[in-house]
C-alpha cells in the first residue's frame, strides 16, 4: 500500500476531515511536514501553510523559511509566515525553550485558523513521535491518559501521519523529489526528545529487534484502553458532577472519599481545569470545609460537602457611576428610569425605590469586606454582606462577580442586584411617587 493510500485510509478511519474542509498545515521545512504538504495538496485538499521562524538558527532558519515560501508560491498555496520578535526570542532563551516555542506557534496557528476560516490545523506527527511521546510521559510519571496524549484528532488539531512510519515518509520524499531541509539540532541529544530518538531508541532496537514495533503496538492498545476508561469516567461523572455557565459542582465529597478509586475519578474531572493528581488526593484526604485550591485560570473551594470550581474573574473590580439610562455592565445590563407608579412584581430582576431621599448618581460596584446591609424581610436588622452571600451558598467566584447598587451619598447598599433590596429603600404606604425603577437583564450566555 502506498503512503497516499495509507494516509487516505487513516483519514477516513479516524474521521479526521472531509475533502471539502480547508486545512491549515503546520510546515517547518523538514521532511515530515513537507511530505504532508505535498501529499495532501496533490490529493486535492484545499490547504494553506503556516510557518514560524524562531530566529534561533541564524541563516539556517531563514533558509527553512525561504524553502517553505518558495514552495507555496510555486504551487499557489496560501502562505502565513511568522517571525518571532526580539522580546519573544529573549523569553524563549530564558524559559523552557521548547515549551515557549510551542506556545508561540500554537497561538499563531490558532489565530490564522480563525482569521482565514480553516477547519483544522494539521501537523505531521508520525509513529515514532507517538512512541517518543509515550516514553517521555512514562518518565515524567503520567497516567493512562497522559501516555496517549498525542492523538489523531484533538480539539482543532489533526495528525494524518500518526499511523505512518518515518521510513515511509523518507521513501515518499525520495520518490516524488519533495524538497526539504534537515535541522541539524535534531541530530544531537540536548533536548529530551532528541536524546530518546538518537540515543535510547537505537539501543532498544539493537537489543530488541522487535522492540520499536512492540512499543508502537502498546501505544495503539493504550489508545483503545483509554476510550473504555473515559466511558467509565463519564458514567460516574453523570452522578457526581453538575455543570453550569458559571460553576462546576462535584459531590457529595464524603461519598467520593468512601470509594477506593474516588481520588482517581476526581483527578480526571479536575484535570481539564489544571489540577493535578496530587491535588485531587489532597482534596479528598485532608481538605476541610472552606479550603481553596487555585490554578492559573480557575479557583476551587470546598463547602457543604461540595467542590465548587469556577473561572477566575479576570476583569478589574467595577466602580461605575450610573444615572438615568441603560448601562452595559459585566454579566448583564442595568436600566434606571423614573415612573410615577410602582408596580407590584415578583420578578427579582426588577425593584422600585422612592425618588425622595436619594440622589443620583448611584454607584455600581462589587462587595467590600466588612460592609453590611439590611435585607428586606428581616425587619430592618443588619447583616454582613459576606454572611448573606454565604447564606446564598455563593462560591468566592460568585461573591466577586455579584454587583451592588450603592447610594453614593450615604455609601450604603441599595440593592444586591437581582437578589435583595435593602430595607431602608423599600416603598412604604405613605410614598406617593415618583419612583426609580431598577431593572437588571442578565447575560444569556
Amino acid at each position: 500500500m502506498s503512503l497516499s493510500q495509507e494516509v487516505a485510509k487513516f483519514i477516513e478511519k479516524e474521521h479526521l476531515f472531509l475533502q471539502s474542509d480547508r486545512l491549515l498545515l503546520a510546515v517547518s521545512g523538514g521532511v515530515d511536514s513537507m511530505v504532508m504538504l505535498h501529499l495532501l495538496h496533490s490529493q486535492g485538499f484545499s490547504v494553506g501553510v503556516a510557518h514560524v521562524n524562531y530566529r534561533l538558527r541564524a541563516e539556517a532558519a531563514d533558509l527553512d523559511e525561504q524553502l517553505v515560501r518558495d514552495y507555496c508560491e510555486a504551487h499557489d498555496i496560501p502562505y502565513h509566515p511568522y517571525r518571532v520578535s526580539d522580546t519573544e526570542q529573549s523569553d524563549m532563551k530564558q524559559a523552557n525553550l521548547q515549551e515557549k516555542a510551542r506556545d508561540i506557534r500554537r497561538s499563531w496557528f490558532k489565530e490564522i485558523q480563525a482569521a482565514h476560516d480553516y477547519a483544522y490545523i494539521c501537523t505531521a506527527h508520525h509513529e515514532e513521535d507517538l512512541v517518543e511521546t509515550m516514553l517521555l510521559q512514562l518518565i515524567r510519571g503520567t497516567g493512562l491518559t497522559g501516555l496517549v496524549n498525542l492523538r489523531a484528532s484533538s480539539d482543532i488539531y489533526r495528525r494524518p501521519f500518526l499511523a505512518t512510519a518515518k521510513r515511509k515518509i523518507l521513501q515518499y520524499a525520495e520518490t516524488y523529489k519533495v524538497p526539504y531541509r534537515d535541522d541539524e539540532s535534531n541530530n544531537g541529544t540536548d533536548y529530551s526528545r532528541n536524546f530518546l530518538r538518537n540515543s535510547i531508541l537505537p539501543q532498544i532496537a539493537e537489543r530488541f529487534p522487535q522492540g520499536i514495533d512492540g512499543l508502537k503496538r502498546s501505544a495503539a492498545n493504550l489508545q483503545q484502553d483509554t476510550v473504555l476508561t473515559q466511558q467509565l469516567i463519564s458514567k460516574h461523572q453523570q452522578r457526581y458532577v453538575t455543570m453550569s455557565d458559571s460553576i462546576i459542582a462535584i459531590g457529595p465529597v464524603s461519598d467520593l472519599r468512601s470509594q477506593a478509586h474516588g481520588a482517581i475519578l476526581l483527578y480526571h474531572w479536575l484535570r481539564p481545569y489544571g489540577y493535578n493528581r496530587s491535588q485531587a488526593e489532597q482534596i479528598l484526604e485532608t481538605a476541610s470545609d472552606g479550603a481553596m485550591f487555585y490554578t492559573e485560570g480557575y479557583e476551587m473551594t470546598l463547602r457543604a460537602d461540595q467542590i465548587w470550581i469556577s473561572p477566575k474573574d479576570k476583569t478589574a473590580p467595577i466602580h461605575q457611576e450610573v444615572f438615568l439610562g441603560r448601562y452595559d455592565l459585566p454579566h448583564g445590563q442595568l436600566e434606571i428610569s423614573i415612573t410615577e407608579t410602582a408596580e407590584q412584581s415578583s420578578d427579582p430582576h426588577v425593584e422600585y425605590i422612592p425618588e425622595s431621599g436619594v440622589e443620583l448618581p448611584f454607584i455600581v460596584r462589587t462587595w467590600q469586606k466588612g460592609e453590611k446591609f439590611r435585607p428586606i424581610g428581616m425587619g430592618g436588622r443588619s447583616k454582613n454582606i459576606s454572611d448573606y452571600y454565604t447564606h446564598l451558598k455563593f462560591s468566592q467566584f460568585d461573591k466577586d462577580r455579584q454587583l451592588l447598587l450603592i447610594d453614593s451619598r450615604m455609601d450604603q447598599i441599595i440593592w444586591v442586584i437581582s437578589r435583595r433590596l435593602d430595607h431602608r429603600y423599600r416603598i412604604s404606604s405613605s410614598d406617593i411617587g415618583p419612583f426609580y425603577r431598577l431593572s437588571w437583564s442578565p447575560d444569556q450566555r
